[in-house]
């Protein structure tokens, strides 16, 4: 058989190659969803970081300030401030989502690939198993105005959902999930500057991430599916 191989011609040594890259391909797709587009890390780290903006300059500086005028603070200004970052929380997950799910969805079109097909399915169920989890347990946290680890929390459990769901698409966003897990931990320890780690996670982290998957991968139109288990 190597002796075959050997003294094939160039031409139908590049048609056996090509079918095995083909071969490849349709495996790996099968088995994970490579769809997901860079510009949908890019645009969902765009949203939190006016999302951070808002939160900083429409709602802490009014709280602050007030402070500043009264010399103390006053319980009813916390539980507006709490219900204030809560709405702009939800709807910054919204619009987010809804973001990355039209780049994926765009990405997907042009591929030919199906939106929700297995692989998709799997994903997102691996994804969504942390964040619910984690939902339920920030919001019990709250119940109990236990709102110090609520920032640090929300980027140790998703950055759980994305080492979760990265067995069933692009591997690489493991190190996604474990950067934010990181910086969840350390925010721990600096408790007083969750809005700091909060952008650091959700915004810089999802746009540089977004932009490297881009410039390596999407940028020359490599096959997606070639980074499927490339740690980066």
């Amino acid at each position: 058989m190597y002796f075959k191989v050997l003294f094939m011609d160039d031409n139908l040594r590049a048609g056996s190659l090509q079918d095995v890259q083909d071969i490849k391909r349709l495996m790996q797709r099968s088995s994970r969803f490579t769809s997901l587009s860079a510009w949908s890390f890019t645009g969902a780290g765009v949203v939190a970081l006016a999302s951070a903006l808002i939160g900083r300059y429409l709602f802490f500086l009014p709280y602050y300030r007030s402070y500043n005028t009264r010399g103390a603070f006053m319980a009813s200004d916390f539980a507006e401030l709490k219900t204030q970052l809560l709405v702009l929380s939800f709807i910054t997950l919204i619009v987010a989502a809804g973001v990355a799910a039209l780049f994926t969805w765009l990405k997907a079109r042009r591929q030919g690939q199906s939106l929700w097909e297995y692989s998709s399915r799997q994903a997102a169920w691996q994804f969504a198993i942390p964040m619910a989890a984690g939902a339920v347990f920030l919001l019990g946290m709250l119940r109990y105005d236990e709102w110090r680890f609520i920032a640090p929390g929300c980027l140790v459990f998703y950055g759980l959902s994305m080492v979760a769901a990265s067995r069933f698409t692009l591997g690489a966003v493991r190190w996604l999930g474990f950067g934010m897990i990181l910086l969840g931990l350390l925010n721990m320890f600096y408790i007083g500057y969750g809005l700091y780690f909060w952008t650091l996670g959700f915004g810089v982290l999802h746009v540089v991430f977004g932009l490297i998957i881009w410039f390596r991968y999407e940028r020359n139109e490599k096959p997606v599916v070639d980074i499927a288990k490339d740690p980066l």
